[in-house]
């Protein structure tokens, strides 16, 4: 079965996205990687998303980081 809905800029009807990476900016020094789902037909972004497992390693690392500071 295939889904499909319309873009809400162009009204095309979409079966599938482009997914592009990108990076996500809170802060000046806050930054994730994500992704951004545009859609074919007009290429306007539909959505964005971090990515969960680029999230999840950072994370780890961000948390590691902040022991060591702690245990010193």
């Amino acid at each position: 079965m295939i889904h499909t809905g319309k873009c809400p800029y162009c009204k095309k009807q979409i079966a599938y996205v482009k997914a592009q990476d990108v990076d996500i900016k809170y802060d000046v020094m806050v930054q994730w990687r994500g992704y951004s789902y545009q859609c074919p037909s007009c290429q306007s972004i539909i959505g964005i998303q971090m990515n969960p497992h680029i999230l999840n390693e950072e994370l780890e690392g961000d948390i590691l980081k902040e022991l060591k500071k702690i245990c010193r």
